[in-house]
Parts: C-alpha cells; structure tokens; sequence
C-alpha cells in the first residue's frame, strides 16, 4: 500500500487499514505513541460509521461515551486504549464537535472542531513529553460525510493545527 504526500498537504493520506497499521506500529516500534481522533456529537446516537468501527474494536469508547450525560461542543475526552511493554500507548480522543442531526444544516461546528484539535495537539505535546515518545496521529478522514465539512477546510485545519508538529496518517473512508 501506498502513502501519498502531496506539496499541498503536510499530512499523508493512505488507503490502507488503520487498525492494521496501528497494530503493526504498535508492534514494531518503542517509541511511537498513536492518538486516534474520533468525532462525536453531543448526541452520542449520531456516530458516524467510523466511529462505530472504533467501538466495535475498542469497546471502552463507547463504554466511556455512555457515562457522559451532557458534554459541551469543543471539548474532547481521552481512553488510553493500549500500553505496550514499551510503554508507547495507543490513545482514542473522542472531539465533541458535532451538532445534532437536523438542529442546524450541517453537524459539523468547525468552532468546535478548532478547538478540539487545538485540545488534541496540546495534549499530544504533554504525551511525547512526559512519555518521551514521538506522538502520531492516525485518523479517518473526517467532517465531510453526514457531518456536512468541506474536505479543504478541514485539510487546512490539519496541516495548520496537527501536521506541523506531528506525523499524521488521514486513512480514506473505505478503509477504515
């Protein structure tokens, strides 16, 4: 399989599985820790279909979803999923920055979406720091399906919010 990095993009994008490669990173380095972003809404019922994917895999996602009475756009709740022997971890952050259905012409809250990646890289900083782990972040590509995002304001949110500090993998819908 391939990885495509293109000038545009500070981001590779892959069509391979990302469980698969999560697993075979996880397997073959010590000093990597992954953080999966994960977009949810505020009604934990609109999950999207990756999302159902990652709890189907990780059930403590949903697990942990289901203890949030009422949470609030732009902010993001984080399940340590793996520890390796390496103590590299895989992290899932669950980024409420969608809307309900039907409440406004598009879930997508890309105010909340801001800053739930601001959140992420934040506490990705914190994670290479105090594990002394290079961080990756692995992640569907996001926002443009039922959520209602445009793909070119995303990939800019991207490249200016994650890819200038960490190596990102965007995996493509039908391989995750």
């Amino acid at each position: 399989m391939r990885l495509k990095q293109n000038i545009k993009n500070n981001f590779y994008k892959t069509k391979k599985d990302i469980f698969q490669s999560i697993d075979g990173t996880m397997k073959n380095t010590n000093d990597i820790s992954i953080i999966i972003p994960n977009l949810v809404s505020v009604n934990i019922e609109d999950s999207s279909k990756f999302s159902s994917l990652l709890c189907k895999k990780f059930p403590e996602i949903e697990a942990n979803l289901n203890l949030i009475s009422k949470t609030q756009l732009g902010t993001n709740q984080y399940i340590t999923l793996i520890t390796n022997k390496h103590k590299s971890q895989v992290v899932c952050a669950n980024m409420f920055c969608k809307h309900p259905k039907g409440k406004y012409n598009r879930m997508l809250d890309y105010g909340a979406l801001s800053a739930c990646m601001l959140h992420l890289r934040a506490n990705a900083k914190n994670m290479a720091s105090n594990l002394d782990k290079n961080v990756q972040i692995h992640s569907a590509k996001f926002g443009t399906g039922f959520a209602g995002g445009d793909w070119r304001t995303i990939s800019n949110l991207i490249n200016d919010i994650w890819a200038r500090d960490f190596t990102c993998f965007i995996y493509e819908p039908a391989n995750v």
